[in-house]
């Protein structure tokens, strides 16, 4: 392994040491060598994803290595579709590229046949395909219009889901999820062989504050004393003394906000956190032992963070999430992505259904836009009412009618503080999306809201107070984030920074509306009702 400076590591080999995962490395939970998020944890859309992205992609660095190497260097291009690979790494992605056409043939053809049936609706079934698709007559075409069902757990039973495994990084940057594999050769990381639902994993996950013996830290990362000095100077950290487990106070009230969208609310000893995006050795705050409910606004993998999840894990006590259309090509459940990932009491939720936790009241409201014009019913937005406050959670909503949320404030409690982010001018769909998004189609972008949205959010909800989150992700999320260099006019960003917030500022102080910038992690309230 190739690694960034690391701190000495004098006597790692001695006998009775006791070490943890160093500062900074991350466990990134993979599902065919690529990083696990929506579209790779569901085995249907793995199989689209795997026929009409991974494996073209791969095909594409072996025809033009060089190209992937220099775009993959370049900031404008490095979240683009080229692999962030080495020349030297061809023979590997050979090896992976015949594994999928050998041990994995069913599964791809599955996938090559559901990219058939999106890019041409009207043309006959695959054959593999047959009893797991649906048409549809729309009675409001007069019954000349006809959509495609998806009955996904007819097709689970032919595809395989996928080898599961963690890639151990040092502490430093790592290569965009949606472009570049994390392969076993690869000297920039550590592949640990592990099922996501395993005692194996249970044991890397451990280490990360639990001093283990050098020998059977090692046996579990599947190293040994013999490896390269920095190797494990990288990634492990010697113990003197096994230390106590730091315990945190379970009782407070307050409003934290993490980075991004992550937001944790504590109400005396109930503890809600809603979409982790760090694990909790990276949380600026200190999350509590115990996460009472983690709430899931949509499956966007800076919002469903299969990795933040993964390390979580064994302190969740519920997840919420919207349900889905499962019927939808785009819209795999979240609930079984999350089982996936061994988070064991998962929820779904429709519009205005709510579950109360502890002394934390959580309802589930809608949440338009920012999907590209998909058919997605998995995103939420989130109204929480404790006995101090009641916070609405919007995420990347993009208030288009804002009659969905009328009465909100009267019915659910008056919202003291409306958390939104603010993004009017999102990606290219395709480049998130891929394969779900025919080449035929019209061009469409993940916009978010922009500040006359926001605006009218926060009147139809009555909210007192408006805090915006800021776009980009805290420290080491950086692979999560970016989007391709325009290539087009249609392609270009709009003014979605300081131009869109002053007008944001200006507009709601008319109304007399405070307005509070989230950029940095910090605690928004000591008490959250407090004005």
């Amino acid at each position: 392994m190739v690694h960034p400076p690391a701190p000495a590591f004098d006597g790692v080999t001695s006998t009775g040491r006791h070490v943890v995962l160093a500062p900074g490395v991350r466990i990134e939970p993979l599902v065919r060598q690529w990083a696990a998020w929506l579209m790779t944890l569901d085995p249907v859309n793995a199989a689209l994803h795997l026929a009409g992205h991974q494996r073209p992609l791969l095909e594409s660095f072996l025809r033009h290595p060089g190209r992937h190497a220099a775009a993959a260097r370049d900031r404008r291009t490095a979240s683009g579709p080229f692999a962030h690979l080495g020349i030297g790494q061809t023979d590997s992605v050979r090896r992976w590229l015949d594994h999928v056409e050998d041990a994995e043939a069913g599964t791809l053809a599955v996938g090559e046949a559901l990219l058939g049936l999106l890019n041409h609706p009207d043309r006959p079934v695959n054959a593999v395909l047959s009893g797991a698709i649906e048409r549809v007559t729309q009675p409001q075409s007069g019954g000349n219009g006809h959509s495609v069902r998806l009955l996904r757990t007819v097709l689970r039973r032919s595809i395989e889901p996928g080898t599961e495994s963690v890639a151990v990084w040092p502490a430093g940057t790592r290569p965009h999820f949606l472009n570049t594999p994390r392969l076993v050769n690869d000297d920039r990381l550590l592949q640990v062989s592990a099922a996501l639902r395993s005692d194996r994993l249970d044991a890397v996950l451990r280490l990360r504050y639990t001093p283990a013996p050098l020998d059977a830290a090692l046996e579990t990362l599947g190293l040994d004393r013999t490896d390269d000095h920095a190797s494990l100077a990288a990634l492990l950290r010697p113990i003197d003394e096994p230390a106590a487990p730091r315990e945190r106070s379970t009782d407070q009230t307050g409003v934290d906000f993490l980075g991004h969208c992550s937001v944790l609310i504590r109400e005396g000893r109930t503890a809600l956190l809603a979409d982790p995006i760090t694990p909790p050795a990276a949380d600026p705050v200190g999350l509590p032992p115990r996460l009472d409910a983690v709430l899931i606004s949509h499956g966007h993998p800076d919002h469903l963070v299969a990795e933040a999840l993964l390390a979580l894990r064994d302190r969740i006590g519920l997840a919420l999430v919207p349900a889905t259309r499962s019927d939808s090509f785009a819209d795999p459940s979240l609930r079984d992505c999350l089982l996936r990932l061994g988070i064991r009491n998962v929820v779904e939720l429709q519009p205005y259904e709510q579950v109360t936790v502890k002394s934390a009241v959580v309802t589930a409201l809608p949440f338009q836009g920012e999907h590209g014009g998909l058919d997605i019913g998995g995103k939420a937005t989130w109204h929480v009412r404790t006995p101090s406050t009641a916070l609405m959670l919007a995420a990347d909503c993009a208030c288009r009618e804002p009659e969905a949320f009328d009465g909100v404030g009267d019915e659910f409690g008056a919202v003291d503080l409306l958390m939104t982010a603010m993004e009017p001018r999102g990606a290219p769909a395709r480049w998130l999306y891929g394969p779900l998004v025919a080449p035929s189609s019209p061009p469409s972008r993940l916009d978010g809201a922009d500040a006359d949205a926001v605006l009218r959010l926060a009147a139809a909800v009555g909210a007192r107070r408006l805090a915006v989150y800021g776009c980009d992700g805290p420290p080491g999320t950086g692979h999560l984030f970016g989007r391709p260099a325009p290539r087009t006019e249609e392609e270009q960003p709009g003014d979605t920074g300081e131009h869109e917030m002053d007008r944001l500022r200006r507009l709601a102080a008319a109304r007399n509306l405070p307005v509070l910038t989230l950029d940095a992690p910090r605690r928004i309230t000591r008490r959250p009702g407090d004005r």
